[in-house]
């Protein structure tokens, strides 16, 4: 369970790419649960095997998948975190990305993204 006065319930780390922060956030105890998302699977390969080698894993609450964030894998208003980190740059359609990772997140929920400047436009003007 989340530790005393954490939020609790589920965080995302989308295009977890090696699971770094997914792995930290599992850590932390500040959710019930993680899910590291990533497209590609050797990425995902080498976040597992970290997350075994610092000895974090489904029994800590860190679970990885493989899924594109122009379309998750998780129901309405599933999560009250969503890392997306160096990542609207890499995929297609980054407007449809926000709006995927807007779905996922329960009302209130919070949204930390990253990402290059210059990509033509502001993620306010597509939110």
């Amino acid at each position: 369970g989340a530790a005393e006065g954490r939020p609790g319930g589920v965080a995302l780390d989308v295009g977890c790419g090696w699971g770094y922060v997914a792995r930290r956030m599992a850590q932390t105890g500040a959710f019930d649960v993680t899910f590291g998302l990533d497209v590609d699977w050797k990425s995902l390969e080498i976040a597992r095997k970290q997350a075994e080698d610092a000895g974090v894993g489904p029994e800590e609450g860190l679970l990885m998948l493989r899924g594109d964030v122009q379309e998750l894998p998780f129901q309405d208003e599933v999560a009250e975190f969503a890392f997306w980190g160096m990542g609207m740059h890499t995929v297609q359609d980054f407007a449809e990305g926000l709006r995927e990772v807007a779905r996922a997140l329960r009302p209130g929920g919070r949204l930390y993204a990253t990402t290059y400047p210059g990509m033509g436009r502001k993620a306010e003007d597509v939110a």
